[in-house]
C-alpha cells in the first residue's frame, strides 16, 4: 500500500495541479505557513468539540444535556472538518511527495474516516433518547487525538 501510495505522489509531483500550488505559494511565501497554522487551529477545534461532546457521554450526562451540547459543538466540528479538508488538500498538491511518501499518512486518512463515522453515530445516539453513546463519543474523542498526533508525524515517519 505504501509503495503505490508514495508511486502516486510521484507521479502528482510535476503534473499541473502541483504547479499552481508551487507558484501560488512561491508568490506568497506566507501561504503554507499560514495554511498550516489554520489546519492546526481546526484540528484542536475538532478534538476540543469531540472531547467535549464524548467526555460529556462518557460521564453520563442526561439525554437533554447531551443533545444541548450536541447542537453546539456538532457545527463545529463539520465546520473545522471542512477547514482542515480544503488546507489538507492543498498541502497535499503543493508537496504530495511528502504526503503520500509518508508511512503515517494512510493511518492519518483512516483515523479520520473513523473520527467521521464515529462523531456521526455519537451524533445519531444522542437523537435517539434511550441510547447510550458513551463508548462511542470516547472512541471518536480518541481518533481525533490519533488524527492529530498522525498528521504531526506524517514529516517524520517515512516509509519508503
Amino acid at each position: 500500500m505504501h509503495a503505490a501510495l508514495n508511486q502516486f505522489g510521484l507521479w502528482l509531483a510535476p503534473g499541473q495541479i502541483n504547479a499552481w500550488a508551487r507558484g501560488l505559494a512561491n508568490g506568497w511565501p506566507w501561504l503554507i505557513p499560514i495554511l498550516q497554522g489554520v489546519h492546526i487551529l481546526a484540528a484542536c477545534a475538532i478534538v476540543g468539540a469531540a472531547g467535549g461532546l464524548g467526555f460529556r457521554a462518557l460521564r453520563g450526562d442526561s439525554a437533554s444535556l447531551l443533545q444541548d451540547a450536541a447542537r453546539r459543538l456538532l457545527p463545529w466540528i463539520w465546520g473545522a472538518l471542512a477547514v482542515q479538508l480544503a488546507t489538507g488538500a492543498f498541502m497535499v498538491v503543493h508537496r504530495p511527495t511528502r504526503a503520500f511518501g509518508s508511512l503515517m499518512f494512510p493511518y492519518k486518512m483512516m483515523l479520520i474516516a473513523c473520527g467521521v463515522a464515529l462523531m456521526l453515530l455519537l451524533a445519531r445516539r444522542v437523537k435517539a433518547e434511550g441510547r447510550d453513546p458513551s463508548l462511542i463519543g470516547a472512541f471518536a474523542a480518541a481518533a481525533w487525538i490519533g488524527v492529530v498526533l498522525a498528521g504531526r508525524l506524517i514529516s517524520y515517519i517515512r516509509a519508503v
